[in-house]
């Protein structure tokens, strides 16, 4: 199994235009075969600070999951929002 945390920063300014693309980004990802869980969560010190933690059955399924049509419209989307670049790191589940 394999977990996402993907990290990123946004200004005041773009909150609302983030949140709605990343809200339809996890409704159509949850349909995914393959997805367990994709979530955005936000920073409780920093509500600028936002990241998706995902759940994966396979690194398969992950970059199968990238290459989806609302993936590959709806990131580019997003990252256009971002203060800086959104710092993704993919972990192997143990236990």
């Amino acid at each position: 199994m394999i977990a996402v945390y993907a990290r990123c920063k946004v200004p005041g300014h773009n909150q609302e235009k983030f949140i709605s693309i990343a809200k339809q980004l996890v409704a159509e990802t949850i349909k995914e075969k393959g997805n367990i869980s994709y979530e955005l969560i936000r920073d409780t010190g920093d509500p600028a600070v936002f990241a998706f933690m995902e759940r994966w059955e396979s690194r398969e399924v992950l970059d199968a999951h990238m290459k989806t049509p609302h993936f590959t419209a709806l990131f580019p989307a997003m990252e256009e929002l971002l203060d800086g670049e959104m710092q993704g790191t993919v972990f192997e589940i143990i236990a």
